[in-house]
């Protein structure tokens, strides 16, 4: 009597009863339900007709886990943060429309790469145009602090001054350092892909 063989959903390739994932796609194997049987002198039913390589990247799984926030962040504290947060939302959503799960799909690593590449420019780009508004954010807060007197004299208030500054400066150092953490996390995810 033939011993009764297991499938992965996936891949197609034949898995053992006590596997939890799948050792050619790396699929989770869910043994709740009931694997079709099929006998060994039958061929496995495939479910694909390409087989599809895949791999496991810890740098890029943990930029497309950190990049939704960041980009969200960038969008309200980069200067032009609309236009470069939207840019990593978008190549973000990209790049994991190319992996299957957490895993890289080999075929399109360069497509991943190229994305990744955009996205460190972006987040380079935003990170020095904030670093220059600092200085613009500091002239807004001189401009807020000064008032008229009465004898049509202008007077800059120090503590104003200072609280805006905080304020304003703030604002840009909260995105030189989300833009910076994206720029530093997308160079990682080449460097590991190039390797």
């Amino acid at each position: 009597m033939p011993t009764a063989k297991y499938i992965c959903d996936e891949c197609g390739i034949e898995v053992k009863r006590s596997e939890k994932f799948c050792h050619e796609c790396g699929a989770k194997l869910d043994w709740s339900e009931e694997y079709e049987e099929y006998e060994p002198s039958t061929p496995a039913p495939k479910t694909k007709t390409e087989k599809i390589s895949t791999t496991n990247n810890n740098e890029v799984n943990d930029f497309i886990n950190s990049s939704m926030g960041k980009g969200i962040a960038m969008i309200f504290f980069c200067l032009l943060g609309i236009v470069f947060g939207t840019a990593v939302l978008i190549r973000r959503s990209a790049i994991k429309s190319r992996m299957k799960g957490d895993r890289i799909v080999t075929s399109e690593k360069e497509h991943i790469l190229k994305h990744l590449r955009a996205i460190e420019i972006d987040a380079a780009i935003a990170c020095a145009l904030t670093c220059l508004n600092v200085f613009g954010s500091l002239s807004r807060a001189a401009q807020l602090a000064t008032t008229k007197t009465t004898y049509g004299y202008s007077s800059t208030n120090s503590a104003d001054f200072i609280g805006y500054a905080i304020l304003l400066v703030g604002i840009n150092v909260i995105g030189i350092v989300v833009s910076g953490s994206i720029k530093k996390k997308a160079t990682a995810a080449v460097l590991s892909l190039k390797k």
